[in-house]
């Protein structure tokens, strides 16, 4: 189960005068925009940096999940089929 979009780090533009979230990646590109509205504005901020951040906590809990499984053979079924739903199209 490998992420299929595009490698790199995502970075968290926003523009408060038009109220709007952009996520860009590093070759500069809008990857995401979200339209909001004064009262929404922070939390969309808020989801915004959580999604910057979700390639690398798929990283983080692939390996996790590898070192449960074979140093300590837990029982990993749930943490794969959250890898899974996360890394499908």
């Amino acid at each position: 189960m490998e992420f299929k979009g595009k490698q790199g780090k995502l970075f968290v533009e926003g523009i408060k005068e038009d109220y709007f979230v952009h996520l860009i990646n590093s070759n500069g590109n809008s990857v995401c925009s979200i339209s909001t509205n004064e009262e929404q504005y922070n939390e969309a901020l808020c989801y915004a940096n959580l999604f910057s951040k979700a390639p690398e906590m798929l990283e983080m809990l692939q390996r996790c999940e590898r070192t449960l499984r074979e140093v300590y053979e837990v029982e990993t079924t749930e943490i794969e089929q959250l890898i899974k739903q996360a890394t499908e199209v």
